[in-house]
């Protein structure tokens, strides 16, 4: 299990990453409104580093899960990084209506 540390109160971002590093399920979780424009990106360690992952959303995008007209492509269409990239780089938060928690899916490919 990884809870990784959110520089926002209202957001946390945790999850759970399998023994061989190969498949993850994390959450990213809006408590509350944030003052600011945009939530900082994920940042999700645990995923092999060297080796290329997909991520998807499980479950329905609701668009009154959003607070932002456009949510980020990645949420609807998946995402293809490294493992390295999703810790250093890491992917654009959704901005989320409070008490919103999409579930998302990170499988070696």
């Amino acid at each position: 299990m990884i809870r990784i540390d959110y520089p926002n109160n209202s957001y946390y971002l945790h999850g759970v990453v399998a023994n061989d590093e190969k498949s993850a399920l994390f959450s990213s979780v809006c408590l509350e409104t944030i003052p600011e424009s945009h939530p900082p990106r994920l940042h999700i360690r645990g995923p092999q580093a060297d080796r290329k992952h997909k991520v998807e959303v499980l479950g329905k995008i609701h668009s009154s899960n959003f607070m932002a007209i456009e949510p980020p492509k990645w949420l609807s269409q998946g995402f293809e990084l490294t493992g390295s990239a999703l810790e250093n780089i890491g992917l654009s938060a959704p901005i989320l209506r409070p008490a919103s928690a999409p579930l998302f899916e990170i499988t070696a490919v």
